[in-house]
């Protein structure tokens, strides 16, 4: 049970960059950056990262979530091929998030 959809790949870098993040509060360090979640709805996508949560105008056409760690999402996307698109493929049974782009194929495990 796989789905997909293709995004673009600057809106997407732009909403779940965490680079934009400020130091939090001392003791709340292991807090920070964990996870983002990343919400499939039939006609948009949600990015809800630690301290944003952007959409995209993006029509998915089905309904999922996963969530996987936000420091890894954001350099995964710097790192990928100048592109317009980038496919994000979703597997839920094995909790994968797989990103595709100009052929070359980056997989993150989901974050609990």
């Amino acid at each position: 049970s796989m789905s997909s959809v293709k995004v673009p790949l600057l809106e997407l870098k732009n909403a779940a960059s965490v680079s934009k993040m400020r130091r939090s509060l001392k003791g709340h360090k292991g807090y920070i950056a964990q996870k983002t979640t990343i919400d499939f709805h039939p006609n948009f996508l949600v990015i809800d990262g630690p301290f944003k949560s952007e959409v995209i105008d993006v029509k998915c056409g089905f309904r999922d979530r996963i969530s996987v760690n936000g420091r890894q999402l954001s350099v995964t996307l710097d790192d990928l091929p100048e592109t317009e698109f980038v496919e994000l493929v979703v597997d839920r049974k094995a909790n994968k998030l797989t990103l595709i782009a100009e052929g070359l194929k980056v997989t993150m495990l989901g974050a609990s």
